[in-house]
């Protein structure tokens, strides 16, 4: 489903609005990230238009938009492409018998040659899910899990009432963010991972 902006997760995070571009994408930054998200009401992924280039002075981008990936293995445009030809996807799953399966579907669409990254965002740590999560993990969770590539994001109670706002994000976030970035883009961490103070701005 894309997500439209009364939900958009990032909406609320930017610190400055840069306005809407002529390829219809809504722009705001948060010291050296750029929050992107579309506008208009597209219903399938081939209407999304294609973002405009970012800056110089960006370090990283991110556009606020999502299907599943099973309906973008099946679907035309840049949005399908990008997906299923990046090299380190990252996927975000909860640590829940639903989750897990939906995880494993989703990696089986993947190419082989992909080395996705998959977050936990909420529920149990791993050592400690129940018998019923660890019965539904399938082979390519497994091997994610092996190549160290299976993360647990932390849980910040207070985020998880309000949502990403303009306030400061914790060390904690940070840090497991830029170990995201790390495993996903790790030749270009060093130069393009914002601080926690930049993060912040």
């Amino acid at each position: 489903m894309e997500c439209r902006g009364a939900a958009s997760a990032f909406c609320a995070a930017a610190t400055a609005e840069l306005g809407q571009s002529a390829s219809g994408w809504v722009a705001g930054a948060r010291g050296p990230v750029r929050l992107e998200r579309a506008s208009g009401l597209p219903l399938t992924p081939g209407e999304v238009s294609v973002p405009d280039p970012a800056p110089d002075s960006t370090n990283l981008t991110v556009l606020d938009l999502s299907w599943d990936p099973r309906v973008l293995a099946r679907a035309a445009g840049w949005l399908s492409t990008a997906l299923f030809t990046a090299p380190a996807p990252v996927l975000v799953a909860t640590a829940t018998v639903p989750g897990v399966r939906h995880l494993e579907a989703v990696l089986h669409v993947l190419p082989e040659e992909a080395t996705p990254v998959a977050i936990f965002r909420v529920g149990h740590r791993q050592r400690r899910w129940p018998t019923t999560v660890h019965q539904q993990t399938g082979p390519r969770t497994r091997a994610l899990h092996d190549a160290g590539r299976l993360l647990q994001f932390p849980t910040e109670p207070q985020l998880a009432v309000t949502g990403l706002n303009t306030g400061p994000l914790s060390r904690t976030v940070v840090a497991a963010a830029a170990e995201v970035l790390d495993l996903a883009h790790p030749d270009a961490h060093h130069t393009t991972t914002p601080t926690t103070k930049e993060m912040n701005r």
